[in-house]
């Protein structure tokens, strides 16, 4: 894939797994273009996996948690990135440790996002 190519697809999983209802939608499905454009079981997916930046992966968990308001559970991520990010941190709380995110995912972390807005100098 070239560069281009690469940054659009990165910016295309980004914007799927922020709008994403089902985060297992076109897991299983091989045939389908979401399986064979970002599993890890496929060249490109691979080609996709390498292309995003550790700071890439925890940002989208960061904005993912304001979005939920909580650390998000492994579940609650769409299966793409949830598979980039086990396969670059391997323990998903150390994921979670690195993007300073509670470990305590789902609603266990609900603090997480106040203390992502304190961190950046918000008060509301």
């Amino acid at each position: 894939m070239t560069e281009e190519e690469l940054t659009a697809s990165k910016k295309r999983l980004l914007r799927i797994a922020m709008d994403c209802d089902d985060t297992a939608e076109g897991r299983f499905d091989r045939g389908s273009e979401i399986y064979q454009e970002f599993a890890l079981g496929t060249e490109q997916g691979k080609e996709v996996c390498a292309a995003f930046a550790d700071e890439e992966l925890l940002d989208f968990l960061k904005r993912l948690s304001t979005k939920l308001g909580h650390s998000p559970a492994q579940k609650e991520v769409f299966w793409p990135l949830h598979e980039y990010i086990k396969r670059r941190f391997g323990k998903w709380p150390y994921a979670l440790k690195a993007a300073g995110l509670s470990r305590s995912a789902g609603a266990g972390g609900a603090d997480a996002a106040v203390r992502l807005k304190g961190a950046k100098g918000n008060d509301n």
